[in-house]
């Protein structure tokens, strides 16, 4: 039932919301009924391996609860066993419950010490609590069972990210043999560094091998945005959508390529054919609000940003560009509501800018001294955001 890669070790809570949306997961106390064959024999001869066999088939039905059942019983036949206590951790962090993963991942180690699965699932259970330092002892464990685990060297490198600790990252990475997702790690490394010819040696001989891959080609299209080598990254941004023309990621890439260029001639038409399309879908909705500014089309900008952040309340550009365009409109208190939201959700490297608007805006408004703050503010970030690395939403985007 249960077999660890890197997609399933990172997306745990994505898994189970996921099935749990399309009721496949119930929660509700109920009849854990299995095979009866199976059924039958684990009345008359309980074991652990039935129980084993019996929770594995309440997985693979996606009856995770009845799952974790069946491996508890086991565990009261046999306490000590680290292949049911591994099973029940990994159901139990399967349907989001890491904190209570974590005794029977330990459990399992002390009965199989020597099986990786154990480590790498115990390092995601901790990474999800945010605990990084014990997440990052067990992703080291599990490097010293096998030094090529691209798992191992996914969580640890992800930690070694957030932690500030690039350098280490770098190292770790550079000996290893690259897969795409450990090239991007390598890439985020470099991109947090400021090492961006590097970025860009590495990412354009892993398109080159792997011409299909769109996150490569992401990745490689931002290292051009943020060198101004707007060209390439348009020309890139064409050739993957070219490779993919239904794909709706790569068009939106493409699309968003085009704002960052301020290339209407070409982001209108195609806005306009993606929105008839999709016309609720909050990238290409948001985009076209973003198109329509630019064009000074304000009151079309209006309409598409509010549609955006319904769409997507929380994401701080759509409230930041629609108080331009409010601002436009001479709609000040409005512009000022959203450009205050903007911070308030975290504008990242974008605050300087978003700081610059609302201190305008303030003063339009004859509040002087809140003007003055947030002027002042601005400064501050400025100098602050120097050190960060640049992202798509610090372009505008």
């Amino acid at each position: 039932m249960y077999k660890i890669t890197s997609v399933i070790i990172y997306m745990w809570k994505f898994v189970f919301l996921f099935v749990a949306c399309l009721g496949m997961v119930r929660f509700t106390e109920g009849a854990c009924i299995g095979p009866p064959p199976l059924e039958s024999e684990i009345h008359a001869f309980p074991s652990a391996a039935l129980y084993v066999e019996l929770g594995n088939w309440f997985g693979d039905h996606n009856q995770y609860p009845c799952a974790i059942k069946a491996f508890r019983a086991g565990l009261q036949i046999v306490p000590d066993s680290g292949e049911l206590s591994y099973l029940l951790g990994l159901a139990l962090n399967s349907t989001g419950h890491p904190k209570d993963a974590i005794a029977p991942l330990q459990q399992s180690i002390r009965g199989m010490p020597k099986a990786i699965e154990s480590y790498l699932l115990l390092g995601a259970a901790f990474d999800e609590l945010q605990q990084k330092d014990k997440a990052k002892n067990e992703f080291e464990k599990a490097l010293g069972i096998d030094p090529h685990s691209n798992v191992a060297l996914h969580g640890l490198t992800r930690i070694l990210i957030a932690q500030g600790n690039y350098g280490e990252a770098m190292k770790l990475l550079r000996s290893a043999p690259l897969d795409e997702t450990l090239t991007l790690d390598l890439a985020q490394a470099y991109d947090r560094a400021r090492m961006v010819n590097e970025e860009a040696e590495l990412l354009l001989p892993a398109l080159r091998k792997n011409p299909h891959s769109l996150r490569l080609a992401n990745a490689l299209i931002m290292v051009y945005v943020n060198q101004a080598r707007n060209q390439e990254a348009i020309k890139l941004a064409e050739k993957s959508l070219s490779l993919r023309p239904n794909n709706t990621r790569a068009q939106d890439l493409y699309l968003r390529v085009l704002v960052l260029n301020h290339d209407l001639d070409k982001a209108r038409p195609l806005a306009e054919k993606l929105l008839t399309a999709r016309p609720h879908d909050f990238e290409v909705v948001y985009l076209d609000g973003i198109v329509e500014r630019e064009a000074g089309q304000y009151g079309l900008a209006r309409q598409q940003l509010e549609e955006a952040i319904m769409l997507n309340p929380t994401y701080f550009n759509a409230h930041y560009n629609l108080g331009i365009v409010l601002s436009e409109l001479k709609d000040f208190a409005g512009a000022k509501e959203q450009l205050e939201k903007s911070l308030i959700l975290g504008a990242g490297v974008n605050e300087p800018q978003v700081r610059y608007r609302l201190g305008s805006v303030l003063r339009t408004l004859g509040e002087t001294e809140q003007a003055r703050q947030q002027f002042k503010l601005t400064e501050k970030e400025l100098q602050a955001s120097a050190k960060k690395p640049p992202t798509w939403q610090s372009q505008g985007c």
